[in-house]
């Protein structure tokens, strides 16, 4: 009999907020991507959706409540992380199911254990060398209300892209 070793991928969010034209950053304290810009998000708990998911990481990580219809699902990112640079020997797996919502107020966000200090940045000028590698292929195209489904290989603490982006349209904007 065989048995299955490998295991299954971790399931996440991630949140964006955007006013106007800006985006609402953080700067990630510790775990995956710690030190780089991103939105807010987390791991899913057990019997949690990803909505809820992402209502509540964006509570606990900026004070921030929003309602569930204020949120909007732009897509999913198939995220691999490898321990080494040739992308041989995978470290952890993850679904990340991505999210933005568009408001009409900005809102006053505060830093918490997990985040520093928040900054709304122009969407034309987000500080890409200061975030994920991978970021830059895909984030316009949910910016521009495009909904994507992303496959990104990244290195050990995804600071280096291990193999190119892949991105799939998943429907046209209305």
């Amino acid at each position: 009999m065989s048995t299955f070793s490998q295991e299954l991928p971790r399931r996440a969010v991630v949140i964006f907020l955007i006013h106007e034209d800006e985006v609402l950053l953080t700067k990630k304290l510790s775990k995956i991507g710690q030190g780089l810009w991103n939105g807010y998000g987390g791991k899913i708990e057990p019997g949690e959706t990803d909505l809820e998911c992402a209502l509540r990481e964006l509570s606990e990580e900026s004070g921030i409540v929003l309602a569930a219809s204020d949120l909007e699902e732009m897509g999913h990112i198939d995220c691999r992380t490898y321990i080494d640079l040739e992308g041989t020997s995978l470290q952890s797996s993850m679904i990340v199911t991505l999210f933005i919502a568009k408001l009409s107020r900005r809102p006053r966000a505060r830093a918490s254990a997990e985040t520093g200090e928040p900054q709304w940045f122009p969407v034309t000028e987000l500080p890409y060398r200061e975030m994920i590698p991978t970021d830059l292929d895909w984030m316009p195209d949910i910016f521009a209300g495009r909904k994507i489904y992303a496959s990104i290989h990244l290195g050990p603490g995804q600071r280096t892209r291990v193999s190119p982006t892949a991105i799939v349209p998943l429907e046209q904007p209305e």
